[in-house]
């Protein structure tokens, strides 16, 4: 800190020496110049023309005579006068050339410093354009950082919010979480995996219309500035507000994750994230072990979905949803409706050990990978009607309780039902298996119960057990040539429309 105003002086000090040299080394430039050009005159108007036209002299003239053989006095003066303004002419030309060359030069000197001024004023202009565009640079980067700093804090104080003992308090975190992913796209997955873990906090539903708890009604904004619906909780009961906020918060997720009219699933994960538009792209959902209460999820669209070991309290809806890569449904449970009907797994779809307490709805659906429902139970109708199966379809000891019905559905590769129990209906009517199907061990119970439609598909018979009347087992026809086939007599009219 000392030194710094003594460095100061002398770095002034060697700029003032540097332009007194500079002022000298013009001047002496200048008068140079202007010594060359008093020679230049001199030489134009005393000494180049009398070189180029000398005077003349007596000997030069001692031929001019007249008839008498005497000194022409008037023909000398002539030519004397002649001569004299050849000198002048040639003073004039050259004059007027130094003239010429002195403007010449003039204005090429005029021309170079003109030059030099505008590369001095580029350079200027350059070094003034990078001077703006460096605090330019810098002013956004401490504006990112501010952005940044507040966003952060934004998120920090949300996700602390959300342990918060009061229902509102959390509430308030869910839609502070949610505003923050609208407006900053690059934090949306964040925001969902952070939701996704608050649901996959353990919780247990409440009893409906428990005495004492008095509903009041409270509206919340949504990310794109529209009032939501009103929605009740609970004054009382801690438990039953908490169901409001896990219900909100999978509203909020379905709300954005829900692909736009006119759009498919795989076109909606093409679109740009923006904050302009309320469809969220290019998001996956982990919500393993979770308990979801009245989950609507239809017509979404994402790229990966893990639902292992969900708890699906009331329906659970995914009517239309698209998804890009694995869906996992291992272990889940579906206590009511469970709905994909129209829906496009276009990889694995795996719903392993999954029980569906009630009807089951996968009508129409494409699966693109394999599809695997080994284990599975399905306690209510069971609909595959119309469904596409591109990869390998696996029932594996799957229980259909209700009716089994799959009729129009097409099997593009391996299809087994090996060691699975149909209790209920059963069509196949119309099924296309484009490799044979296998349904090795299957069982078939109430067999003897002539109000059950079963329509197997072709090749494939039933035969009663010995033992028990009531139960049969799915064998291929040519393993049974010699017996009569066991089937109940059906009404050859009930094809897959009565039934499927």
């Amino acid at each position: 800190m000392v030194n710094r105003p003594s460095q100061q002086e002398d770095g002034d000090n060697a700029k003032a020496q540097q332009r007194h040299r500079l002022v000298w080394r013009l001047a002496g430039a200048g008068l140079l110049l202007l010594g060359l050009l008093v020679i230049l005159l001199l030489a134009c108007v005393l000494w180049i023309p009398k070189w180029l036209y000398p005077s003349l002299t007596d000997n030069d003239l001692k031929d001019v005579k007249t008839a008498q053989n005497e000194l022409d006095a008037a023909k000398v003066q002539e030519l004397k006068d002649a001569r004299l303004k050849l000198q002048n002419d040639a003073r004039t030309t050259l004059l007027q050339g130094l003239g010429a060359v002195l403007l010449l030069t003039g204005a090429a000197i005029g021309a170079a410093v003109t030059l030099r001024q505008i590369r001095v004023s580029q350079g200027q202009l350059q070094a003034t354009r990078e001077q703006m565009a460096h605090t330019l640079d810098a002013t956004q980067q401490q504006l990112n950082l501010t952005e940044q700093g507040q966003v952060t804090d934004r998120y920090t104080r949300a996700v602390e919010q959300l342990g918060h003992e009061k229902a509102p308090v959390r509430l308030g975190a869910l839609y502070s979480l949610e505003h923050l992913a609208q407006d900053n796209p690059q934090y949306r997955q964040t925001v969902v995996d952070v939701v996704c873990a608050y649901l996959r906090m353990p919780y247990a539903l409440p009893h409906r219309n428990e005495p004492g708890a008095e509903q009041v009604e409270e509206t919340a904004p949504s990310a794109n500035g529209r009032d939501r619906g009103p929605k009740s909780r609970a004054a009382s009961d801690p438990a039953q507000e908490e169901r409001q906020v896990r219900q909100t918060a999978q509203r909020l997720l379905a709300d954005h994750l829900r692909r736009p009219p006119q759009t498919s699933g795989q076109e909606a994960q093409l679109l740009p994230p923006s904050p302009q538009q309320t469809f969220w792209p290019g998001i996956s959902l982990d919500l393993t072990g979770a308990t979801l209460v009245d989950l609507n999820f239809a017509q979404v669209s994402v790229i990966q979905a893990r639902f292992v070991g969900v708890t699906f309290q009331g329906d659970a809806g995914f009517g239309g949803a698209t998804f890009e890569d694995d869906a996992v449904f291992d272990g889940a449970t579906f206590q009511r409706a469970a709905r994909f009907s129209g829906a496009t797994f276009e990889d694995d779809a795996v719903f392993d050990g999954a029980t569906f307490g009630g009807d089951a709805w996968f009508d129409g659906a494409t699966f693109g990978g394999a599809t695997l429902f080994n284990k599975a139970t399905f306690g209510g109708d069971a609909w595959f009607d119309g469904a596409t199966f591109v990869g390998a379809a696996w029932f594996g000891e799957a229980t259909f309780v209700g009716a089994a019905r799959f009729g129009e559905a097409t099997f593009q590769r391996a299809t087994l039902f090996n060691k699975a129990t149909f209790e209920g209906d059963a069509g196949f009517g119309r099924a296309t298996f484009q490799r044979a199907a296998r349904f090795s061990g299957a069982h078939v119970l109430h067999f003897d119960n002539r109000d059950r439609h079963r329509m197997w598909p072709d090749g494939w018979i039933v035969l009663p057990d010995p033992t028990d009347p009531s139960r049969g087992t799915l064998v291929r026809a040519e393993y049974a040539k010699e017996l009569e086939p066991a089937v109940p007599p059906s009404d050859p009219t009930d094809s897959e429309s009565g039934t499927d």
